[in-house]
């Protein structure tokens, strides 16, 4: 629609409505490198599918700025957050299984 708006009419609309998530589950992850990172989300995207709702990743200059904030200190940090159908314990269950061989193998430092 040209000139902003004013000259169009819009003559039909199509919504697309889902249903909010039973559960939301966070996690801090302290990271030691970016190549982690983005592995990380090759795994995440592979165990989670489509309940991945977030992975922000945030670098030192980022994280300087949360100084104030008990995290652990890293020069990488990923924000993951897993949104799902399913029940709380359930999601939970789903996250650690994803998350517990990383913190084994010490990809993860910290979370």
């Amino acid at each position: 629609i040209g000139s902003e708006g004013c000259l169009g009419v819009i003559t039909a609309a199509v919504m697309k409505l889902q249903a909010a998530p039973r559960a939301r589950l966070t996690a801090w992850l302290a990271l030691p490198s970016l190549e982690v990172a983005l592995v990380l989300l090759q795994q995440a995207r592979q165990a989670l599918g489509d309940g991945l709702s977030g992975f922000e990743l945030m670098g030192e200059a980022a994280l300087l700025l949360l100084d104030p904030l008990p995290l652990p200190a890293s020069p990488w940090a990923v924000l993951v957050e897993l949104s799902t159908h399913r029940d709380e314990s359930a999601a939970r269950a789903e996250l650690e299984a994803w998350l517990g061989p990383a913190l084994q193998a010490g990809t993860v430092l910290d979370a």
